[in-house]
Formats: C-alpha cells, sequence, structure tokens
C-alpha cells in the first residue's frame, strides 16, 4: 500500500493538468482566486476578519468568533455566561431572547487547537451592534489574534467601519500560537468493532500539506474522491444485487482536510439488517480488493467523469450560497489554510478535459490504490466480530464478474417515442407561474416558464390528478410506500437500477410523490437534457414491466396503470432555463406518446381528519430528543398562510427563548396541509446540545423539564406590532426570492392544479395587509390545537 508522499506527486500532476490558466509553471501549483464575494482584512489590533455580504436569508447573517491555540472549555463557556456591558443579563440570555439559538454543538465547538464560537440567524436589523460587541468582549479576554466571520445580510463596508471603532476598545493582540504540528500515523493492524448499524469500512490517510491547501491538489482530491464514490458504490450495489444479499442504501463518503484538523477519511457503508452482515461484508472485501488490485477500466472512469460532469451544478450548489456554509468555508480557510475558490472556480477542474483519459484513469488508480487496502489505515464496523472474516474472505477469493466491473452506461435507444407529432392548438398566459400554458391537439397541457435563475438546468413535473383518496384498498402504510414503487419495474426494456442509473448519469433528478389528490413525478434537469427527460416520463407512464405478482405490487400497478391513462388530466410543467422553441419542437414530438383517456376519473370522498388533544408519547432507542407537533383545522387562504410564515417566526424566537437557557436546541417547520383537511402544523424538534458548547452553568435538563417548557412557550406566545413590521420584511424578501426559484414556481403550479389553490398570487398586497391580530389568532389556534408530544430517550 502506497500512502503518503509517494502519491502527492500524483496528485500534482493531475492538478497542473487540470489547473488550466491558474498554474504559474510546470513544477508549481499557484494558489487558486479567492471567491470575490469574501472580503477579508485586518483591524488596527492585529484582529482579522472574512466577511460576505449574502441575500440567502434577508434581515439574518450568521457569525463565528475562531480562537487558534489550546481548547479551554470551561473559560470558553464561562465568556458566555458574564461580560463586560452585559450587566443587566448574562450574554446568552441576549442571544436566547432575540432568538439567536444553536444546534446541538451548543454555540461553542471545538476542533483540535481551536475554539468556535458560532452564532447563527442572527437579526441584524435589530442587533449587529450589540453581537459585535459580544463578540469583542470575548476577544478581550485572550491576548491572541482571533478572526470574525461574518456571513449574511449585511454591508460589508459598514461592518468593517464598526469593527473599526470596537477595536479600539480591545489592545493590539499577539500572533496566535502555532499548531501542533501535524503528525501521519499509519496503522498496520485494523480495529474491528462491532456495531448493528451495517457493514462499514473507513480508511484514514494522511491530510493534504498545508502549503498545497490552496491550490488544485484537494480539489483534484475532491474530484477523485466523488469518482471513487461513484464506481464503488454502483460495483457494491450491482453485487449485492447479483448475490440477492437484502440492503437498504450503499454509500461512499470522504471527509476531507478542510473540515478537520487531522486525517482525512473515506468511508464505505452497506445498510443492511445484521443477519445480512456476513455476505455484505463479503461483498464488500471483494469489491474494494479489486479496486485495489486492478483499479478502473478507462471505460468505466470515463463514465463516472461523464456523470460528474452531469451532476456538478447540483454537487456544488444546493447549500453552498447558504450563510452557514459560507461561514464554513471562512473558518476551514482561516485554520487550515484552504482555498476560498468559488463554485464556478471548482466546477472548471470537474468539467475539465485536459488531460487525457487513459492519463487520468492511471492517476486516479493510484490514488485508489494509495487508500484501499485489507488491513493497513483500515476500521472495520461490522454487526459481529466474526463478520470480518466474511470481509478477508471476499477479499481474497475476489473475482468479479465483468457484468458488476463494467458500469454500462444504459442504452437510451429502448426509451418509448413516437411516429406522430401533436401541434400546439392553444397558448394562453398562466397566472401563477407568469409563463404561459399550452394545450396540444391531444389534450395534454403544458404549463412553461422561462427563468434563468437555474443556469443550465430547469425545475419539471408530471402531474397527474388523483391520488391517494382513490386508494381504499390500500392501508396508509402501503400508500407511504406507493412512491416508490414506481421505479420498482423494468422500464422500457431497462432494470430499475439500469434506469435509475441511466438518469443519474446524466445529471437528472426524479422524486415521485403520491399526494391524497394527485401523482406527480418532479424534480430538476439540464436544460440540455430535456429530450431524454421527455422520453423516460414517455417509458415510465407506458412502458413498465412487472418484475414481482405480489399483492402489493399488483394494487400498486392498477392503480399506475389507471393514472397513466389520463396523463391529460394533468400538466407538465416546465421552468427554468429553456428556450421556447426547442421546448415546443420537442413536445410536438413526445406528447402524441402519452396516453389520453377522456373518460372521467371516479374520486372517493377525503376524510375528515378529527382534532383531539395533545397525546404524550415515549419511546427508547434513540438518539435522545424530542419532537412536538400541533395541528390546527382551519380554511385555506393566502392570508393565513402569509399569516402562518410569520406566525412561525415568532414561534421560533419564543421557543428558542425558552429552550436555549435550558440545554436544547430546537428546529422549527411549519406547513399548510392542504389535503386530506385544510390544516395549519407547526412541528418542533429539540435536541439536547454538547454540555461543553452551552454557557457556563447549562446543561440540558431532563426531557420532562424540557417538554414543559415548550409547551408553556406555545400558550404564551405572541406576536406585537414593532416586531411585526420586520418579519413582513424578511418575509416579502423571501417571497420575491422564491418567485426566482423553478422548484418554487412549479410547486405553486401543482397546487393551483391539483387542489385548486392560489398560493402566490399579489403576495405582497395581502402580506401588508395582515395585522398583529390576524397573526397571534395563528399562534393561539396553534396553541390550543391538538398534536403528539414524542420523547425518545436513549
Amino acid at each position: 500500500m502506497r500512502v503518503g508522499n509517494s502519491i502527492l506527486g500524483g496528485f500534482a500532476a493531475a492538478a497542473l493538468f487540470l489547473c488550466s490558466g491558474f498554474s504559474s509553471g510546470a513544477q508549481q501549483l499557484a494558489s487558486l482566486p479567492a471567491d470575490s464575494k469574501i472580503v477579508t482584512g485586518e483591524l488596527p489590533n492585529g484582529i482579522t476578519y472574512h466577511l460576505c455580504a449574502n441575500d440567502s436569508k434577508k434581515g439574518f447573517a450568521d457569525f463565528a468568533l475562531v480562537r487558534k491555540g489550546p481548547v479551554d472549555p470551561f473559560e470558553a463557556r464561562y465568556s458566555l455566561a458574564g461580560l463586560p456591558g452585559f450587566y443587566e443579563s448574562a450574554p446568552f440570555e441576549f442571544l436566547a431572547r432575540h432568538g439567536i439559538g444553536y444546534d446541538r454543538d451548543g454555540y461553542i465547538r471545538y476542533e483540535g487547537d481551536a475554539t468556535i464560537y458560532n452564532f447563527r440567524d442572527v437579526p441584524v436589523t435589530s442587533v449587529l451592534d450589540t453581537t459585535l460587541l459580544m463578540i469583542f468582549n470575548i476577544i478581550d479576554r485572550h491576548p491572541e489574534t482571533q478572526d470574525i466571520v461574518i456571513a449574511g445580510d449585511i454591508s460589508t463596508s459598514a461592518v468593517v467601519e464598526r469593527m473599526k471603532v470596537l477595536s479600539m476598545m480591545v489592545p493590539q493582540r499577539t500572533p496566535a500560537p502555532e499548531p501542533r504540528k501535524y503528525v501521519w500515523e499509519p496503522e498496520l493492524e485494523r480495529p474491528v468493532l462491532v456495531s448493528a448499524d451495517g457493514v462499514r469500512a473507513t480508511y484514514k490517510s494522511p491530510r493534504t500539506p498545508v502549503d498545497k491547501m490552496n491550490t488544485a491538489q484537494p480539489v483534484v482530491t475532491r474530484k477523485f474522491s466523488i469518482e471513487l464514490g461513484i464506481i464503488a458504490k454502483n460495483r457494491i450495489e450491482r453485487a449485492l444485487l447479483s448475490a440477492g444479499v437484502p440492503f437498504g442504501r450503499v454509500s461512499v463518503t470522504h471527509t476531507n482536510s478542510s473540515q478537520t484538523p487531522g486525517d482525512e477519511l473515506y468511508e464505505f457503508y452497506i445498510e443492511t439488517a445484521s443477519e445480512n452482515g456476513s455476505q455484505a461484508a463479503r461483498v464488500l472485501g471483494a469489491e474494494l480488493s479489486d479496486l485495489c488490485r486492478n483499479g478502473a477500466s478507462v471505460a468505466e472512469y470515463q463514465e463516472a467523469r461523464n456523470e460528474l460532469m452531469s451532476n456538478a451544478d447540483l454537487i456544488l450548489g444546493g447549500t453552498a450560497g447558504e450563510d452557514s456554509t459560507i461561514v464554513r468555508r471562512c473558518v476551514a480557510s482561516y485554520l487550515y489554510g484552504s482555498s476560498l475558490a468559488s463554485a464556478e472556480t471548482v466546477k472548471g477542474f470537474f468539467t475539465s478535459k485536459a488531460m487525457k483519459i487513459e492519463t487520468e484513469t492511471s492517476l486516479f488508480n493510484n490514488f485508489v490504490a494509495a487508500i484501499v487496502d485489507r488491513t493497513t489505515n483500515l476500521t472495520l464496523s461490522v454487526p459481529s466480530a466474526s463478520d470480518a472474516k466474511s470481509f478477508d474472505e471476499g477479499w481474497k477469493n475476489a473475482e468479479i464478474s465483468d457484468d458488476v466491473k463494467v458500469i454500462d452506461f444504459p442504452d437510451t435507444l429502448g426509451l418509448k417515442t413516437t411516429p406522430y407529432k401533436f401541434k400546439l392548438k392553444r397558448s394562453v398566459s398562466e397566472p401563477i407561474s407568469g409563463g404561459e400554458l399550452w394545450t396540444f391537439s391531444n389534450g395534454i397541457k403544458v404549463v412553461y416558464k422561462r427563468n434563468t435563475n437555474l443556469k443550465g438546468r430547469f425545475a419539471y413535473s408530471l402531474m397527474i390528478r388523483g391520488g391517494g383518496s382513490m386508494l381504499a384498498d390500500m392501508t396508509a402504510e402501503q400508500q407511504s410506500k406507493l412512491p416508490e414503487m414506481v421505479f420498482c419495474n423494468n422500464i422500457a426494456g431497462l432494470s430499475n437500477y439500469a434506469f435509475h442509473r441511466m438518469l443519474t448519469c446524466n445529471g437528472i433528478v426524479m422524486n415521485p410523490e403520491v399526494s391524497p389528490v394527485a401523482l406527480s413525478l418532479s424534480g430538476t434537469s439540464p436544460s440540455s437534457k430535456l429530450g431524454l427527460l421527455l422520453k423516460s416520463l414517455l417509458s415510465i407512464t407506458g412502458a413498465r414491466q412487472p418484475q414481482s405478482d405480489d399483492e402489493f405490487t399488483l394494487k400498486a400497478e392498477n392503480y399506475f396503470t389507471s393514472q397513466f391513462s389520463h396523463v391529460s388530466d394533468g400538466y407538465i410543467i416546465l421552468v427554468g432555463d429553456l428556450e421556447s422553441d426547442n421546448v415546443k419542437k420537442l413536445l410536438m414530438q413526445s406528447v402524441a406518446g402519452f396516453s389520453v383517456n377522456k373518460a372521467p376519473v371516479t374520486r372517493n370522498g377525503i376524510p375528515e381528519m378529527p382534532a383531539s388533544g395533545v397525546l404524550l408519547e415515549t419511546r427508547t432507542g434513540g438518539p435522545e430528543s424530542i419532537l412536538a407537533e400541533r395541528t390546527a383545522l382551519v380554511p385555506f387562504t393566502t392570508e393565513r398562510l402569509l399569516a402562518l410564515r410569520l406566525a412561525s417566526m415568532v414561534a421560533r424566537r419564543a421557543l428558542v427563548g425558552s429552550l436555549a437557557p435550558l440545554g436544547w436546541s430546537i428546529d422549527v417547520k411549519y406547513s399548510y396541509e392542504l389535503m386530506p383537511v385544510e390544516a395549519m402544523k407547526l412541528k418542533a424538534r429539540l435536541i439536547p446540545a454538547k454540555e461543553d458548547g452551552l454557557p457556563d452553568g447549562i446543561s440540558p435538563n431532563n426531557p420532562e423539564e424540557a417538554l414543559a417548557a415548550l409547551r408553556t412557550a406555545l400558550k404564551t406566545m405572541a406576536a406585537n406590532d414593532k416586531e411585526l413590521s420586520g418579519l413582513k420584511a424578511i418575509v416579502l424578501a423571501e417571497l420575491k426570492a422564491d418567485m426566482n426559484n423553478p422548484e418554487f414556481i412549479v410547486s405553486c403550479v401543482q397546487a393551483r392544479y391539483s387542489v385548486g389553490k392560489d398560493l402566490v398570487t399579489n403576495y405582497a398586497d395581502k402580506l401588508g395587509s395582515i395585522s398583529v391580530g390576524d397573526v397571534n389568532a395563528v399562534l393561539s389556534a396553534i396553541a390550543e390545537a391538538g398534536g403528539k408530544d414524542i420523547i425518545i430517550s436513549k
């Protein structure tokens, strides 16, 4: 096994090839350009800062204070219990009172020789100055330089000026202590852990050298690790299926040098029941053995590379623009010297074809061989100690058949098409999306809206009316499993696995859902794959071959056959970076393939959901938490939906204020259910925080006390005029952003044409009309509503 300096040359070579214009020389890797949105600097007293103006959450920002040096949890906790300038209340009481809560780490977490204070969702319109004052008071307790990180709805220039004034109160700082030197310590013996949580192989490898952290090398490591995940995951899944081993999921994850001060980690995981541990371990051993010894073929690696390129926007998108993610990147840059490069810069490496595929495959195989081994630097976790022997047997006797080793890119020629073309019959404006409603000559209806906010991609849905309310012969549990049955059959000659692979390899995300009133297939896709998406939808609706004849499968197939026979009783919704003429052309070639049944569809009535009191349930078998839900039966209006959105923010502030001083983190979510009856829901999840991350004197109370505090807060929460105006500004900004989000627009169109509800028309005027009384009426309805509280203990 080659772990250490022997592989660094390969990384550097790959980085130089993929670096495009960023490399300054044949033997040297230049630093990557930092994201232009991130402002860095140093205050006169030596304190440094990273600031990022980000509009993802209007009116809020995330703050962090990072200190290098030996950690002292007692001192760190004590600083939140009392500071100069906080005489009437402790700092943590100020935080809780303004709804500034924490996650399960508490306000403070520790990474090696570093202490990190996190203050999330700070309402900057009201407490920016006080939060900065608190941070500078904490800084003043230590003579060393520290780093302030802020990302959110801020003016970076204004914040810098305020920090310069506050820095006058803090004497000149001394240089931060050098961190303990990282030492790579290889392990030749393999620890075996016994856990019922499936089969897991975790490899460690040396972290990236500090002088390489801001170069292309970590990006190339990340690229190879993603491609390793693609190849290994698909090999393992196919081998499990071939061997008939039941499993829930397979995952491959990489913990890199920007996430930890220690070794890098690669985890290969199979979720399966304990009784399948031996078989799963044998499969895992065999697959890892072949990857180590023989690597990937050029064709196999090329397909993995193509899949990464197709999904680069999804991998680099998601939470990349959230305040908390930006803060984490800045903290990693300060602690470990990692890159602040933008997602677009990283994407350039992921999608580069500067290197010959044969050369890149060879470098990738060197990368894999340097990590994967039977015993060295490996920790094995299995349901039974004897399962480790099965892993070794699989490794030793690995004979991987070609149908598992080679990832066949599924042939799309077999997907359903039609030789006929149907013309566009009518086009009118569509009020919910702001786009157009097209009706084709066979009755198929399409909502189309051009929106370039999701650059190079679009959101879509095939929604057909008629959902769970039609299924009187199915239990509630069966109905909950119904969506996953959409992909349980062969489709257009492809196995369900191959069909999934075809979608994933092309960057298409597809999520089936069966609501009480509709069936939908929704997701996102690259704009260039619209034609393939339409063929896939045609194949799902008209080219299915059942693999099983058990009772539930037959019931599910009867439902899907019925639904897919009347696609005209629904809508195709396309919102995103799509050019109108091309969309019309592809639709004219596709809509004739959908089945159209103009006979009326029989729908059963939807039963009333009875209101009830609050039920208390206790469970054992952690993780320890409290789940609370309140459901108020209230007829829907757009104004009530907006009032509920405002009420949820008031509720979060009230619940954080009550529970943060007790040591419990809280997550609050709301929803307005439209089926089976119209009802407002508020859900709260409470998790005890780590004591060393909480202010001095606070430790998580027992669940009964936390639940009592939650119930009291629910009964007493109320909005006021001063608070409401600020919350309205936040919601208005969020709604404006939502209306530029193709996926949100699709969901609004679905609501309009499945249950007849308009969620957004004239939202600004309706929001402006909401009074404190309207919000408090919602809060009262929730406080008096029935629901369930669940205490989960370890």
